[in-house]
Parts: structure tokens; sequence; C-alpha cells
């Protein structure tokens, strides 16, 4: 080696040392980004509360509204029914009573009613104070023992009565009680009372005529489109009698409820209107449609907003453990860089400065420069494979001798060796592969400078080629601590390294074995040993040559 190519090399191999802790990965970034994601979750939170707070609004809105028209109905109707019922029906009644009473006998009175309104009274009956005449009964309908428990009830009430009161009024009803289901309208001529009985099924039809003759909202309403169709009504009488039921969403679930009180004479005193409207007509009565309720679907996307938000930060969890293993991979790099290149710059410089003693010496120095450039060569060559394996560069497959292979690479680490003073030895048959010429030296590496540094100085190394259903295995046996059973798989991964091991290292040698040793067709594997640690790879055979040798490789 001339003066200049030393003075060059020395100048060109200076580098800094490289503080392992310089690559510690900054968490602020990762916390930032975990802040803001959170911060984004709680913001879709409080949107997603603020439109079902807004959609519960605007349900409430249109319930109210739907109550506010139920009121209206409750009212219309019972005007209507009060109107036709109460003046067209028993006013009606009451004065063809009146008109034809006088001079009439008590006992057998049947008067003449208008047609329209004649179905309404059935008994008609007269009670001069003493006695109560019945006129006409219908026993098919009303049994003796009933009509006569009918009489004696309406009898006791009649008697009851302050006939100085009932002149106030054209005519009077009352509901006799919960066991018979009719009433009786009255009115009084002279001293006497007269009047008749209604049967609450006959009220009930007149209610339902009432109800379907004309709409009950005004039709400007809803454009129209608001019938008594979407309207559901019931009529509860004040002994709990239903007269009229169009829909039993009006008895479970009322939006309105009128009681009846003195109205008209008091003819439904104690009767009770019950309304709700088909919440499918809301949409046309309330501005603005009635939302649907997406709660579901709001739940479905926050649990989703959520899901995403885990995947997030796992994902940079496993960013930041991949930032880990890069800065400690450059910290180890830059490790193993500048332990071979230490060695380099310090005998480059004793030659260069004429520091050797004699020949030997510089015999020495110039031997250990070029071991650690084998070394710093072996590391680039695994660091560079490493960073392509995305780009799965292709391999020259070729008919190789995997015995010579393997002595040649025995041969490139023998100063290694000698310097731990260690031995190799190989026992190969003359075996021949379908194998790249390149990988395959540095699977071979890599497996021995793991043997020579995991097993320590003063051992032997044995490598064994031979032949095994068809396929060439080599193994590579040291005679260190061995690999534990929990880590025998983890060792394959990239960027591992046994915990309580001091040796240094990339961490990335066995998992480019391995991908390599896949990439032609090869399996790799560790083999369980009492002591040391037996590493194998194994290459599908082109053919086999007859014959054993037994070279050895030993450093006295």
């Amino acid at each position: 080696m001339t003066k200049n190519t030393l003075v060059i090399l020395a100048s060109h191999l200076r580098i800094k040392g490289m503080k392992r802790n310089s690559f510690q990965p900054k968490s602020k970034a990762v916390t930032t980004t975990s802040a803001l994601l959170g911060a984004s979750l709680i913001i879709l939170f409080a949107l997603a509360w603020q439109a079902v707070q807004a959609t519960r609004a605007h349900y409430a809105i249109s319930d109210n509204v739907l109550r506010e028209y139920a009121v209206l109905v409750s009212s219309e109707f019972s005007r209507r029914m009060t109107q036709d019922i109460g003046y067209n029906g028993y006013f009606g009644l009451a004065s063809a009573i009146r008109e034809q009473y006088e001079g009439a006998l008590k006992q057998g009175f049947v008067p003449v009613f208008p047609d329209n309104v004649a179905p309404l009274a059935k008994d008609i009956f007269v009670f001069d104070g003493e006695q109560l005449f019945f006129s006409s009964k219908n026993l098919d309908d009303l049994s003796a023992l009933s009509f006569e428990s009918f009489k004696d009830s309406l009898q006791q009430e009649l008697k009851a009565l302050d006939k100085t009161s009932l002149s106030s009024r054209p005519f009077h009803s009352m509901q006799l009680s919960e066991t018979h289901a009719s009433s009786v309208i009255f009115t009084l001529i002279g001293q006497d009372i007269v009047g008749f009985s209604v049967e609450d099924a006959t009220v009930g039809a007149w209610m339902q005529r009432s109800f379907d003759k004309s709409p009950l909202l005004p039709e400007a309403l809803a454009n129209g489109k608001l019938t008594n169709d979407f309207i559901r009504l019931a009529v509860v009488s004040s002994s709990d009698a239903l007269l009229l039921n169009t829909g039993e969403e009006a008895l479970k679930a009322p939006m309105a409820t009128k009681r009846m009180t003195e109205e008209y004479s008091g003819i439904f005193r104690g009767t009770t209107i019950l309304v709700a409207i088909d919440p499918m007509i809301s949409h046309d009565l309330v501005m603005g449609e009635k939302p649907l309720l997406r709660l579901p679907l709001i739940l479905i996307a926050l649990t989703i907003a959520a899901g995403l938000l885990l995947v997030a930060i796992q994902q940079m969890r496993k960013e930041r453990a991949l930032a880990l293993l890069r800065n400690r991979f450059i910290a180890e790099v830059s490790h193993e860089l500048r332990t071979p290149l230490t060695q380099i710059r310090m005998f480059a410089e004793t030659l260069l400065h004429h520091r050797a003693k004699d020949e030997h010496a510089q015999t020495k120095a110039l031997n250990i420069i070029n071991r650690e450039s084998q070394r710093l060569g072996h590391l680039v060559d695994n660091i560079l494979t490493f960073s392509q394996r995305a780009k799965r560069q292709t391999l020259n497959l070729k008919e190789e001798r995997i015995d010579k292979l393997v002595a040649d690479a025995i041969d490139e680490l023998e100063p290694l060796a000698e310097q731990l003073n260690c031995n190799i030895a190989l026992e190969a048959q003359d075996l021949t592969c379908l194998v790249d010429h390149m990988a395959f030296q540095q699977i071979m590496l890599n497996l021995l400078d793991n043997a020579l540094k995991y097993g320590g100085k003063n051992q032997l190394i044995n490598v064994r080629v031979r032949e095994n259903q068809g396929r060439a295995e080599i193994r590579v046996i040291d005679q260190g601590k061995g690999v534990s059973a929990e880590e025998q798989e983890k060792i394959w991964q990239d960027f591992y390294r046994p915990e309580n091991n001091a040796e240094t290292g990339v961490g990335i040698g066995l998992s480019i074995v391995r991908e390599l040793a896949y990439r032609m067709e090869g399996s790799c594997w560790l083999e369980e040993m009492e002591t040391g640690a037996c590493f194998v790879v194994a290459f599908p055979l082109a053919h086999s040559i007859s014959g054993y040798s037994d070279l050895g490789h030993n450093n006295e």
C-alpha cells in the first residue's frame, strides 16, 4: 500500500463519534397527533349530540303542533255532536213532546216524531210526581227484570228532582247508572215530567254520522290532505261506556282530551272526547318535514369514528415502535461501522506516520486493515440487502458447488476467527444446488459471523454440508450459550437481538438469512442442542456428486 493511498484512506475515514442516545425519537409529534385525533372525536360527539338534540327539538315541535290540532278537533267534534244530537235531535224530540202532550192521556201517550230524529227515542215515559207511566218498551232488547230495574231507578231519580229548577231549560238529560246502557231526556210540562230514553248504541251511531259528514279540521290545512282518515277519535260516556272509537291510538295515546260539562243543557255531562292524529300527516302540518330519527345511524357513525381513532392510535404506536427500532438500528449501525473504521484509521495512521517498528508490524497492520475492511464490507452488504428487500431484486440462480461456496465463506472470515482464537471445521459432501452466488455467500457469512459473535472466544465452530432427502443441508454449530425456547422464533425477526446478550449487532443478519433462503426455494431453522446453537439452511439439490471430502479450516 503506497503512502498516498494511506493518506487518502486516513482522511476519508475520519468520522466523529455518534452517541447512541441521540437517535431517540421524540414523542411530541405523536402526542400532538393523538390530541388532535381526540379533539376531533370530541367535536364529532358534540356535533352528533347537537344533531340528536335538534332532531328531538323538531320532534317536540311537531308533537306540539299535532297536540294543538288535536285540541282543535276535540272542540270541533264536541260542538258538532252537541248540535247534531242535542239541538237537531233532543231539542226536536222535546219540542214535539211539548206540542203534543197537552190534553193527552198520561198512560199510553205516544207522540209523533219527525222521521229524521225519531230513531233517537226509544221508550216514552210520563211521571206525574207519584207514578211513572211508560207508553212503549222493547222487551226484545230489555228483559222484564231489567226493565223493572230501569223503571225503579228512573222513578227514584225523578222523585228527587226539584221541579222549580227544571223550567229554566227546554229539556234535561240524565245518566241513570253504570248498569243501564242508556240515558233519559225529559222536559217539564205543567207538573208532569215527560221524556224518553236513549240507548248508548244509538247515540254512538249518531256520533259516527257527525264524524263522517265533513272534515273536522279546515281544508286549508295541509292543502286539504288532512281528512278524517288521519284522525283517531274516541268518546267515553260518564259511565265509562265507549260510545265511539275510530282508532285505538286515541285510547292508548291521546294527544288531546276534552271532558264535557254543561254544554247545551249538560246533555253530555261527564262525557270524555279523546283525540289522536296520525303522525304520518305531520310533514304536511308542520313547516319543514318531520326528520327521521337517525340516532342509530349517528351511533354507528360514532362507533366507526371511535374505531378509526383506536386504529389511528394503534398505528401511531406501531409507527413509534418502528421509529424506535429504526433509530436503534441507526445507532447500532453507527456503532458497528465505527468499530472497523476506527481500527482501519488507527493502523492506517500508524503506517502513515511510520510508527511500525519493522516489516512484521507493518504486515500485521495491513492484515488488520484488510480484515476490518472485509468486516465493514460484510456489514454494508447486509444493510444494502435489507434496504432493498422491498424492491425484490432478481436473483441470478445457477448451479453452484455448495461445499466450495461454504469453504470460500470460511476463508473470508478466517482473519476474524483468528483474532478470536476460534477454529472453524468443515465437513462437506460435494453437492450442487441452484443458488445465487452472492446471496448464498451472504447467508453463510451471516451465519458464521453470528457463530463467532455469540459463540465466544476459544471455541470450535463445526460446519457440516450433507445431503438429506434430496436437499443440501448446511449446519453451523457453535459452542455458545444457545438460544432460549422463547427466543427461537423471535431471532428471525427484523432488529431483534437477545436481551441478555452483551454482544453488539444490528439485528438484521438472521432475517436476511431467512429471506434469501426462501427466495432461493430454501428453508432455515434452529435445531435444539444441549449446549450451543445449531443453525441450519437447506436447498434443493440440482444433482449429487458422489464422494465425500473433509476440509478442515483450523486456526492453531
